[in-house]
């Protein structure tokens, strides 16, 4: 597919994209085949959600005669749905586009025959199906609080080792986020914030789709792990993604900070080992005036016995955890 001549401000050598292998592309549709490795690491020997996100949104942009993510095609709406067999690091994985119509579909496979693990629908969003903001206006007053008063109501959420998201030691690049929990007149907002940082610049920002600032893929992984940290404070469980509707409103201005939010819009069911949450969020631009936002999102968690555990044993530091996780065979709410 061709580039257009479009450009960024970052040297070729200093730019990421996570879909490293040849495409084979076309006027309607595209393929391509990678090995996960540890740079696509997010919980133990598993990839992260957002770099399984990544992958599909640059072979769906790349790949064929028609861009997803150019400025024109914005506001962007992409579906993307997790189920069929599990992957893991160590597997090759059949990555397949095809355009219809109006939409992009794009699957993740670990055989062309098998059911997808991974799939997106994507699509722009026309002026009469967009949805309503106003959950925006309470949250922004919500964050606000931030600035006021950091001492008694926010603490900060523990962080993996080598996630691609969070992950403290990695030896591969990642996005180094650091997550905190917000209690706004009982209601707990996770957040972490974008821009503010200066090492953002050798972390998220090197992460790229053509001259986009930022890598629409990158920010629906921070996206994810921010919602999926959402539903952790309410149901206290780790969690696997279900679903996720990410609408991309706009693109991102070069040098915008950002803050990106999420919290628990539901539970259901009350054995840990079938209980989903629900999860909504988004990315609000950090700045003076009336700054249109940037993401919306909704989604679904199911919540994992298993990685609850794994989580108690391998997050860190350590000496948070008593704070957000019960002691064995109890139950617990801690105040935040």
């Amino acid at each position: 597919m061709q580039e257009n001549g479009r450009k960024s401000n970052l040297p070729d050598a200093d730019r990421i994209r996570l879909l490293t292998t040849p495409i084979e592309g076309g006027e309607d549709r595209a393929r391509a085949a990678i090995t996960l490795d540890e740079r696509h690491e997010g919980w133990r020997g598993v990839p992260h959600g957002g770099v399984l996100m990544s992958l599909v949104l640059e072979l769906a942009h790349h790949g064929m005669n028609h861009t997803v993510f150019s400025s024109d095609d914005f506001p962007v709406r992409a579906s993307f749905r997790w189920g069929g067999p599990t992957v893991s690091i160590g597997d090759r994985l059949e990555i397949a586009a095809r355009r219809e119509g109006e939409e992009t579909h794009v699957a993740i496979t670990k055989d062309v025959d098998e059911t997808p693990s991974f799939s997106v629908s994507i699509r722009s969003i026309p002026s009469s199906e967009e949805t309503e903001t106003g959950h925006l206006d309470n949250l922004t007053a919500a964050m606000e609080a931030i600035g006021r008063d950091t001492k008694d109501n926010v603490l900060p959420l523990p962080y993996a080792t080598n996630c691609f998201v969070c992950g403290s030691e990695r030896e591969q690049p990642g996005l180094t986020r650091r997550f905190y929990c917000l209690d706004a007149k009982g209601e707990q907002i996770v957040f972490t914030s974008i821009g503010l940082d200066p090492d953002d610049q050798n972390e998220v920002f090197r992460f790229q789709l053509d001259d986009a600032p930022v890598h629409p893929g990158v920010l629906a992984a921070i996206l994810d792990e921010t919602m999926g940290w959402g539903g952790f404070v309410k149901a206290r469980h780790g969690g696997m993604t279900v679903k996720l509707d990410v609408d991309f409103l706009r693109p991102v201005e070069r040098g915008e900070k950002m803050l990106c939010y999420g919290l628990c819009s539901g539970t259901r069911g009350k054995s840990a080992s079938r209980m989903f949450w629900f999860s909504e969020g988004g990315i609000l631009p950090m700045g003076e005036g009336d700054l249109p936002p940037i993401i919306r999102a909704r989604g679904q968690w199911l919540a994992m016995p298993d990685l609850t555990e794994e989580m108690r044993k391998h997050l860190r530091p350590a000496a948070w955890l008593d704070k957000w996780f019960a002691p064995e065979g109890g139950a617990t709410s801690p105040d935040v």
